[in-house]
């Protein structure tokens, strides 16, 4: 077993270039393209190489790098949380003989700025399999990305606390909440002369977190405002816009 503590990077990369068929990773940020280059250079020599990544913000931000990993027949997949938890592993398999994990994103940040470490531990074919039966189990609650997120997919039902219909323009606000999470979806006037009933939940998904928030009331509550894309298809032909405050 090999503790390292310098030059993380440097030294994953070298052991990236030793695969001879397999590399499973699981990290829960992805985002040193020198690392991202190196199982590119794999993939070319024919090995197999799939991750599992968190499908958050900062993934959205840097979807493009993955773009040459994939045409190459990478397999990237994205950890589906329950605005709960997330992801937090760190450790890939190497042809299921070396396991690498410890406190490591394989992210700029970490490579050049963190103080870090990593494990490595050869000729263990125990260890290997336990990563890579862990492995599976966390692609198991991922989607594979290819190139568009399904929002179906990434989606999850938020709950109604509120119903207003504003009486100058009859437009309908309906205030969202799931977690600490709070937003707004706005409906046409058509909606209060349809046969829908008033809902108590709306499936959709969160977007971007609203930073610039003036409404002391949610302030006070301790919720975090965020944009709330609603998808809904029982509700969809009614809804107006998604708020952004």
């Amino acid at each position: 077993m090999e503790p390292v503590f310098e030059n993380i990077n440097e030294v994953l990369i070298k052991e990236i270039n030793k695969a001879e068929f397999i590399i499973l990773a699981a990290v829960a940020w992805i985002t040193d393209y020198k690392i991202i280059e190196a199982l590119i250079g794999r993939l070319k020599e024919g090995i197999s190489v799939e991750l599992v990544i968190n499908g958050d913000d900062r993934f959205e931000k840097s979807k493009n790098q993955f773009d040459e990993f994939r045409s190459y027949g990478g397999r990237l997949f994205l950890y589906q949380n329950d605005n709960k938890s997330i992801m937090h592993n760190k450790f890939c398999t190497i042809d299921l003989v070396t396991s690498i994990t410890g406190s490591f994103n394989w992210s700029f940040s970490a490579s050049n700025y963190h103080k870090e470490n990593i494990v490595i531990e050869r000729d263990n074919i125990n260890s290997g399999r336990l990563f890579s039966q862990e492995f599976s189990k966390l692609k198991r609650s991922s989607i594979l990305y290819e190139g568009k997120i399904n929002h179906y997919d990434i989606g999850d039902y938020a709950k109604v606390i509120s119903l207003i219909s504003n009486s100058e323009d009859g437009i309908i606000e309906v205030q969202v909440k799931s977690g600490n999470k709070f937003g707004f979806v706005y409906f046409i006037p058509e909606f209060l002369f349809s046969n829908l009933p008033n809902p108590e939940k709306l499936f959709g998904y969160w977007n971007e977190k609203i930073v610039d928030i003036n409404n002391e009331e949610i302030l006070a509550s301790g919720l975090s405002m965020y944009e709330f894309e609603c998808i809904d298809p029982r509700y969809l032909k009614y809804i107006m816009t998604t708020s952004k405050l």
